[in-house]
């Protein structure tokens, strides 16, 4: 299902105010690309939030967003490996999981929709990366 996409790790919690100002910004950002030139999969990871907390940022994705396990060592998996320290934080992926970019909150903020055709470019003319 993910093959041939670029993948979003979208990490946040309902209880962070920036998150829930960047999950706003980058909503947005999403509805505005042209997914035909090569479609993003976005993976909603959760930070320590379960129950309600979980239920009102699930409200809050968009219907084709995923939700990455919310057993707490997938989450923290993902956020070992990433290196997530702080929140708002958005790491594009390949589909064999190479890095594109782990400054996505960054790019999205002062690239606006040309980033996303940069995140493409890399993977085009860079297969392996």
């Amino acid at each position: 299902e993910f093959q041939g996409h670029l993948i979003a790790l979208l990490f946040g919690g309902g209880w962070c105010t920036p998150f829930l100002t960047f999950l706003a910004e980058f909503r947005e950002f999403y509805s505005s690309l042209d997914h035909s030139v090569t479609p993003l999969k976005v993976v909603y990871v959760s930070l320590n939030e379960t129950g309600e907390g979980l239920s009102q940022v699930k409200a809050m994705l968009p219907p084709s967003w995923y939700l990455a396990s919310s057993s707490y060592s997938a989450s923290q998996y993902l956020q070992l490996k990433y290196k997530v320290t702080l929140i708002p934080k958005l790491i594009v992926i390949k589909d064999n999981g190479d890095l594109v970019s782990e400054k996505g909150v960054r790019d999205v903020r002062r690239g606006g929709r040309k980033c996303f055709l940069q995140w493409v470019n890399i993977t085009r003319h860079n297969p392996t990366a």
